[in-house]
């Protein structure tokens, strides 16, 4: 077999090593310049790190590529091709992951396409685990069909919910509630054991940009009850809804349309044009809600992730 050599790239050939993971069967060199375009204009805006890109050939010539991407929260995305050889880019996985080993990286990420049999089984073989199909949702808010989510929830009363923002103080409420809605959730379930709570509220803070009027809270009676969390894309005029849960004490009770409401009014006061979301397929529940209120699915990834 012809050895496989991996090799650091060099900064000057990051457009390069983008074209290769970038690339896709039904993508043009027209349309591959855009996709790589944006994501460079999104990377800036997020002030992404880009340097951790490597190159994997046989015999001078390159047969994949692996983008990493640092988020907060300790975790980091792999950007891969789609449609090269297996093995190499197995080789290439695992090699990558020993190098973010040794940095303070808890938790490697990986978004690929759902037809994608290679990755999916490099990934799976390099100690990867798949938590999920995910579906990709957009709504429209500048002409939302199904705004009538913020009525309150008559089997709770009128008065006992308030809704509060987030700010410093209330850190620990925010990460509590987020942390009791993982239990018994449908949403990624496996994902929930896997990060420390910490982390993961770095990790949504990271999702884009970040202004704690977005995240809110609802309490009954004085009680944590259910939790939305919004980002701002920094290249559109979208907010990304980057976690919603209920606490397992108020399910079934309407609370998780009412506080979808309250995200979705929200983006209209702000004028944006939409509210973003990836959602887990098996999550029916969640997935009927966002069809009734209006989102329609755009894409679809399949989600894996391994622990360092």
């Amino acid at each position: 077999m012809v050895p496989i050599e991996i090799k650091l790239a060099l900064p000057r050939e990051l457009r390069q090593v983008l074209r290769c993971c970038l690339a896709g069967p039904d993508r043009n060199a027209v349309e591959l310049e855009r996709r790589v375009g944006a994501f460079l204009e999104y990377a800036q805006a997020m002030s992404f790190d880009l340097s951790r890109q490597w190159w994997c050939r046989r015999e001078n010539r390159a047969v994949s590529a692996c983008l990493c991407i640092e988020s907060p929260g300790r975790t980091a995305m792999l950007l891969l091709p789609e449609g090269v050889d297996e093995e190499a880019q197995r080789r290439l996985i695992e090699y990558v992951a020993e190098q973010e080993s040794v940095r303070d990286i808890r938790l490697l990420q990986a978004l690929i396409d759902v037809r994608d049999a290679p990755n999916r089984c490099a990934l799976q073989r390099a100690d990867f685990l798949e938590i999920a199909v995910l579906n990709y949702l957009e709504l429209n808010t500048t002409n939302p069909p199904n705004l009538t989510v913020s009525s309150r929830p008559g089997t709770l009363g009128q008065n006992a919910l308030t809704v509060v923002h987030y700010e410093t103080d209330l850190h620990s409420e925010f990460a509590e509630i987020i942390k009791a809605t993982y239990e018994d959730s449908l949403d990624c379930p496996r994902l929930s054991e896997l990060r420390d709570i910490e982390d993961v509220v770095e990790s949504h803070k990271g999702a884009g940009r970040f202004k704690p009027h977005r995240w809110l809270l609802l309490r009954y009676e004085g009680r944590p009850a259910a939790c939305i969390l919004l980002t701002e894309n920094p290249i559109r005029p979208v907010l990304e809804l980057v976690y919603m849960g209920v606490h397992p004490h108020f399910r079934r009770r309407s609370l998780g349309r009412y506080v979808l409401g309250c995200g979705i009014n929200l983006a209209c006061r702000e004028r944006f044009q939409a509210v973003t979301l990836a959602v887990d397929s098996k999550n029916r529940p969640a997935c009927r809600l966002y069809e009734r209120v209006g989102f329609r699915q755009t894409h679809r990834r399949r989600a894996l992730i391994r622990r360092l």
